[in-house]
């Protein structure tokens, strides 16, 4: 099901900080490609390496890319941009900031052409699954249709706050077993490819909202600090994930159950 424009103050007035860690974080950054990639691409990797935090890395015609800290942090550089990828909740994301920091001042990228973030959240909810879903219908006033009830559902959403980006959010009640199968890209906003076997001894709850969501910066003011755009877009995505927790009504109906 698709909103038109859900801006993102909906949670300004609600943001309580209370949403974990995201699971998942993606940066991307793309630019006017550059000849300055191909006599750099080993010196940067070098860099890296002779730093200690160099885990395994891969060298392709337009493309290098490194595991750093360990498998749970991957940058790739192109000769049109970089990803940075982290998968997992403790994920070190200053310390790879700066690794595509020092990346970019190596190449001295003179045309950004595009910014962008993703950040995938499991967020527990402490209720059986098929009462979180009726206060979640009851809550966002879903209608039966024709005799039509809903059971299960997630929603796909625009974002966008003005002069700061704008992006899309899916978002829905999850069981245990579907978290691997959304935080290997079985979304609509997205793929990923998170290193084999990642999620295999994780400790999911048993039941979550799943949220995944997608930052762009807005073509007039693409940022040039990575670690800036990072953690405004983290910091704007988490008040919209703690705003629609708060609208699943998950916590009215404990107080619901107490009175009753």
């Amino acid at each position: 099901m698709r909103t038109g424009d859900l801006r993102a103050q909906l949670a300004c007035d609600r943001y309580s900080g209370a949403v974990p860690v995201a699971w998942t974080q993606t940066l991307g950054m793309r630019w006017r490609p550059l000849l300055k990639f191909y006599e750099n691409r080993i010196p940067i990797l070098r860099e890296f390496e002779d730093g200690g935090s160099m885990r395994a890395f891969a060298v392709g015609e337009n493309h290098v890319a490194a595991r750093l800290l360990d498998a749970e942090h991957v940058l790739t550089i192109r000769q049109d941009g970089l990803t940075v990828e982290l998968f997992g909740q403790d994920a070190d994301v200053d310390t790879v900031c700066a690794f595509a920091d020092t990346a970019c001042k190596r190449l001295g990228p003179v045309e950004l052409r595009g910014a962008d973030t993703r950040f995938q959240h499991v967020v527990p909810i402490d209720a059986p699954f098929e009462d979180a879903v009726r206060a979640a219908i009851r809550h966002f006033r879903l209608p039966p249709v024709g005799g039509m009830g809903f059971s299960d559902w997630s929603f796909l959403a625009d974002v966008g706050v003005e002069g700061e980006g704008t992006g899309q959010i899916e978002f829905g009640i999850i069981r245990a077993h579907e978290a691997r199968s959304r935080l290997d890209g079985a979304g609509r906003i997205g793929a990923r490819t998170p290193p084999e076997r990642r999620w295999e001894t994780t400790k999911f709850p048993d039941v979550a909202m799943f949220a995944d969501c997608m930052w762009t910066a807005p073509k007039e003011s693409l940022p040039n600090d990575v670690q800036a755009f990072w953690k405004a877009s983290r910091e704007r995505v988490s008040e919209l994930v703690d705003a629609l927790y708060a609208t699943i009504g998950v916590d009215d109906m404990h107080r619901e159950e107490q009175t009753g």
